[in-house]
């Protein structure tokens, strides 16, 4: 919601232009999706700022997370869960480009 909110701003303000109506695949990185989506490299800064957004965001849920699960996990376990969390991030960061 806030990304979106972010992305309203710039475009209503003229920050970042609005977008051309070309397609271009989902996998495609970001700030590479807003130059190509904007023809403006303002888009993929814009981008970049929102991956900071929610990253300060998330960062103290996935800390609380963390220390819940180093009460009880062995070595093994904590490996698995940070890239668990790892995984639960990029799924976010995606979710929040579409």
């Amino acid at each position: 919601m806030l990304c979106a909110a972010m992305v309203y701003i710039a475009m209503d303000f003229r920050l970042v232009p609005l977008t051309t109506g070309v397609a271009i695949p989902w996998t495609t990185p970001i700030f590479i999706s807003g130059i190509r989506v904007t023809n403006s490299i303002a888009a993929g800064i814009l981008q970049l700022e929102q991956a900071v957004v929610i990253e300060v965001i998330w960062l103290p849920f996935l800390k609380a997370m963390d220390k819940q699960y180093l009460k009880n996990d062995t070595e093994e376990d904590m490996t698995y869960r940070f890239f668990k969390n790892v995984l639960i991030m990029i799924r976010l960061k995606l979710m929040q480009r579409n």
